[in-house]
């Protein structure tokens, strides 16, 4: 039942986020128990609006658990030319190689 509460929740805040006009400078979803596939959904939504790739300046998934190969998305936009400063990664238990 957690999890696939979980699941809707980052399902509905994945979908907005997809279509704001002018993006966000900061994304804080620090230990708000992810996993590797709901990070990979919202990073979907970040890739599919050009408008974080120009404003998102401070991304925050440290404490998830993002184990796993379920990462392309939010590999492929951090590959993408971007204005990113900050990326907390901490305690993710995530492989940092590409």
């Amino acid at each position: 039942m957690k999890m696939m509460m979980m699941r809707r929740s980052i399902v509905s805040l994945s979908s907005p986020l997809g279509k704001l006009p002018s993006g966000l400078k900061h994304l804080n979803l620090s230990k708000n128990s992810l996993s590797a596939k709901g990070v990979n959904l919202l990073a979907q939504s970040l890739c599919s609006n050009l408008a974080f790739f120009n404003t998102l300046t401070h991304l925050d998934l440290s404490g998830n658990t993002l184990r796993g190969d379920d990462l392309s998305n939010l590999w492929n936009f951090l590959s993408q030319p971007n204005i990113l400063h900050t990326l907390d990664l901490s305690n993710c238990d995530c492989a940092l190689e590409l």
